[in-house]
């Protein structure tokens, strides 16, 4: 399954992927917006549910979560996203970098 929601709804979906069987994907990175009313506390319980082991994230459209402050500021939640993942295999699925891998140099 994958998901390309906003923030807002992955936040209010953590409980019910939790229950999930199989494996599924989000996008953007849980695409959390602080303009969104994200809080680092909901970023925080999705790279929980990501170490579940059910739950991948893609490390793509960084843009969308950049916006006008840069790539730079988007690098620690993508080495957050890779650190949650501690070891897993990578490849290109949609024409963006599906991340299911660890220990690797974030670079955009």
């Amino acid at each position: 399954m994958q998901f390309y929601v906003p923030g807002y709804v992955v936040r209010e979906l953590i409980p019910f992927l939790a229950t999930l069987e199989v494996d599924f994907v989000i996008d953007h990175m849980g695409y959390m917006l602080e303009e969104d009313g994200l809080k680092p506390s909901d970023f925080a319980a999705l790279l929980e549910l990501t170490r579940s082991g059910r739950c991948w994230l893609k490390l793509s459209g960084p843009y969308r979560i950049a916006k006008e402050k840069g790539y730079g500021a988007v690098e620690h939640i993508a080495r957050q996203i890779v650190e949650a993942r501690q070891g897993g295999r990578s490849g290109d699925r949609t024409g963006h970098t599906f991340l299911i891998l660890s220990g690797i140099r974030v670079n955009w």
